[in-house]
């Protein structure tokens, strides 16, 4: 408005040609032809008693000779839109939705700008992939599964990523948003492009969407500016907060205040950014379209209440995260680490990977599921003096003694280091066990009462451990499509896939006592960051096999746990049985004292 000139590429407009009375304007559109003349002002049957904010006058030559002419020309864009639609899918109680368009609402001539106004934005979306699809909302976005109380209605069910930037739309030049050649107008546009059309966002809202929804923006113009600063504060995130200096806890995130409603990535000098830490909130689909990298400082974070513990043969669960694990941690325990090659003490968790076949009967296939690799180029200085802390050094209550007065190890009394240690890999699939009550005071289920230290012992740790994982600072996120597809693991017919999300598969997913996965009778939704097995390559054109009703899982380096009995259960006579396992040397007792 301040300058009368609109951009070629939206409007066909020419201030300084004058048409001569009869000549028609065959270089003006519909909507400036309409508006040219001024006639437009008298539609109403009235005369008005000021200028309408259309008007423009041309002055040519100088003195004397000066001539000025009047003439009108419409308004980007408010003239040009005619329809309109409230698209709230009945999750705004103030407005009501439209199921189909209608005129567009406007104020004084102008459009409106309030939450009653229903121009539609349109923009790039995802839906659990990196394929570029579309969406459509108002300035006041509110972005929901279906209409309310109405499943039936799809609004954006699925949508994992929305881009305000228009990052990599080349839809227009590349003809994938023309009519397909088999139908009439074939070649022509579907709409003005580009795909982008976002004058600034007013609100952002995501009612039920994924929590991990990934929001890209930009700040290129005064419209992505203000979409920028809208979904800034919409989607704040929470910080991973570590708070004891040599532990390393991490509080457990408080889900009733639930603060998380996405992920905000800002594209600034040539790269995507996120400037908050993300926490990946578990059992939400998560995918990113487009990589990016997280700030000085600022990590993505995931949490996890375990539903198994490991009781010898069973309890494990099944992880892949889409971010390299530099911190493995608890609420109250502190840091913890996990075994791999060539390490032998120190550890309180267990982390395994799919190497093949130990044995296949037809119907039920054996998985060999052994310790990482060790890495050369990392080492893991851990802090975590917990168990020495509170266990063992308590001098006051029980003077680092057991009931047999034995000294307690020294091991965990100080820091120590683990050469060649492996974080856990983003993209790749694992199973993963977290110590129960078998496991004494590496317990994390909080189902353990000491009772072998002197009196009185430690108090019991009666809730459940919630575990923490936790990227560097400054860390990258790749593609989910291209990290899942690099991440599964093929070997002897079967595919361990890494999975970000609750999409239905076909295959084997880990049964509930932790020890078998079973195969599914029909397509089964799998859970977010929880692997399953897939029969073949996992691709479309994967060979067909005749596929195991189960597969189990064992170790070749050594045994995931004593295959023996509770030794809590006291049995009948009295002796102790010693027996040897690689690298390990296993007692058994049956004495009916404590020993």
């Amino acid at each position: 408005m301040a300058t009368g000139y609109y951009p070629d590429a939206y409007a066909i407009y020419r201030p300084d040609i004058m048409v001569e009375e009869g000549e028609t304007l065959p270089y003006l559109s519909y909507v400036e032809h309409r508006f040219y003349d001024g006639d437009f002002i008298y539609a109403d049957g009235n005369i008005p008693e000021g200028d309408n904010i259309r008007k423009r006058t041309v002055t040519t030559g100088e003195g004397d000779d000066a001539v000025t002419t009047v003439y009108y020309s419409p308004i980007w864009p408010d003239d040009y839109i005619f329809f309109g639609q409230a698209l709230n899918y009945g999750h705004v109680e103030e407005r009501k939705h439209q199921e189909y368009p209608s005129h567009i609402n406007k104020n004084d001539e102008r459009l409106l700008a309030t939450l009653d106004g229903n121009r539609v934005y349109r923009a790039p979306a995802y839906f659990r992939s990196k394929e570029m699809e579309m969406v459509h909302f108002n300035p006041y976005a509110v972005f929901a599964q279906t209409k309310k109380d109405d499943a039936d209605v799809i609004a954006y069910k699925n949508m994992t990523a929305i881009d305000f930037t228009g990052h990599q739309d080349y839809g227009y030049t590349q003809g994938l948003y023309t009519v397909p050649a088999n139908q009439p107008n074939a070649g022509k546009s579907y709409f003005y492009p580009p795909l982008l059309d976002d004058d600034g966002l007013s609100e952002f809202k995501n009612v039920d969407l994924t929590k991990n929804l990934v929001v890209y923006t930009g700040i290129q113009t005064p419209a992505s500016i203000k979409t920028d600063s809208v979904v800034s504060r919409a989607l704040p995130d929470v910080a991973c907060v570590e708070t004891h200096l040599d532990y390393r806890t991490v509080k457990a995130y408080d889900k009733p205040s639930d603060p998380v409603h996405g992920h905000w990535v800002q594209w600034k000098d040539g790269s995507f950014v996120a400037k908050n830490d993300h926490l990946l909130v578990d059992m939400q689909d998560f995918n990113a379209p487009f990589g990016y990298t997280f700030a000085s400082g600022k990590r993505m974070w995931y949490q996890r209440e375990p539903d198994l513990f490991v009781d010898r043969t069973k309890g494990w669960e099944t992880v892949s995260l889409p971010f390299e694990t530099e911190l493995v941690t608890t609420d109250v325990k502190g840091e913890i680490t996990h075994f791999y090659k060539g390490s032998t003490t120190g550890h309180e968790y267990w982390l395994r990977e799919y190497a093949g076949k130990k044995e296949d009967d037809g119907t039920t296939f054996t998985a060999d599921f052994n310790n990482p690799d060790a890495d050369a180029e990392n080492s893991k200085t851990v802090t975590n003096t917990f168990l020495w802390d509170y266990y063992y050094k308590n001098v006051a209550r029980h003077n680092q003694q057991d009931l047999n007065n034995d000294v307690y190890q020294t091991y965990y009394e100080s820091q120590r280091t683990h050469e060649d240690y492996p974080y856990l890999t983003n993209g790749t699939p694992y199973i993963i066990g977290f110590p129960g009550k078998t496991y004494y005071e590496f317990d994390l289920s909080g189902e353990w009462k000491d009772e072998t230290t002197a009196y009185p012992g430690p108090a019991q740790l009666e809730t459940p451990q919630t575990i923490t994982f936790a990227s560097q600072t400054g860390a990258t996120i790749s593609v989910s499509d291209d990290e899942l597809k690099n991440g599964k693991v093929t070997a002897s017919g079967y595919t361990f896939m890494p999975n970000y999300m609750g999409k239905k598969i076909e295959g084997y997913l880990l049964n509930a006592e932790g020890n078998v996965f079973d195969k599914t009778d029909a397509p089964t939704e799998a859970v977010p960051f929880r692997p399953y097995f897939v029969a073949g390559s996992g691709t479309a054109n994967a060979p067909s096999r005749k596929a195991a009703q189960h597969i189990i899982f064992t170790s070749s380096d050594t045994s995931f746990a004593f295959k023996d009995e509770d030794p809590i259960q006291e049995e009948a006579g009295g002796e102790l049985t010693f027996y040897t396992k690689k690298r390990l040397l296993g007692v058994k007792s049956t004495l009916h004292a404590a020993t």
